[in-house]
């Protein structure tokens, strides 16, 4: 399904829409409301990354377009994770440790697969959606628990 929209999109040339889609972006508030907001666009920018990773391995995105998304894909994780270490909130220190770890694994496995499309390398490429997995689920479970508020 995500594929089929993907080839939508880019036939129809709303593939920069597409991008602006996944962006959450703060607009003032707590400190607390913005490290959640940095968290849930961190777990946004990955899903994005992992469906471009795909549709490049079945030739389905063009190789500039997913080197130029995962280029973005890397600078917004690095704003996310800038926003969320620079914001005080309640969580405890071990999670805050946690999710600035995996923020920082997010950024490391992007850009491995940015240089893997760069490459051409698709057997490379096809071993990243196991750590961005990981790395977005953790990210997404701590955000739905209700003991920790971000």
């Amino acid at each position: 399904m995500a594929l089929r929209l993907l080839r939508s999109l880019r036939q129809r040339r709303f593939a920069p829409l597409c991008l602006m889609f996944f962006s959450l972006t703060s607009c003032g508030g707590s400190s607390s409301t913005e490290a959640r907001q940095a968290l849930q666009a961190a777990a946004s920018w990955a899903a994005t990354a992992h469906m471009i990773g795909d549709a490049w391995m079945m030739n389905a995105a063009p190789q500039e377009y997913a080197e130029q998304t995962l280029l973005r894909v890397h600078q917004e994780l690095q704003k996310r994770f800038y926003t969320f270490q620079s914001h005080s909130f309640s969580t405890p220190t071990a999670v805050r440790e946690t999710l600035l770890e995996h923020l920082q694994s997010l950024k490391q496995t992007v850009g491995q697969m940015r240089i893997a499309v760069r490459q051409r390398d698709p057997s490379t490429l096809s071993q990243q959606p196991t750590p961005l997995e990981t790395d977005q689920t953790t990210i997404t479970s701590v955000l739905e628990r209700s003991d920790v508020q971000a």
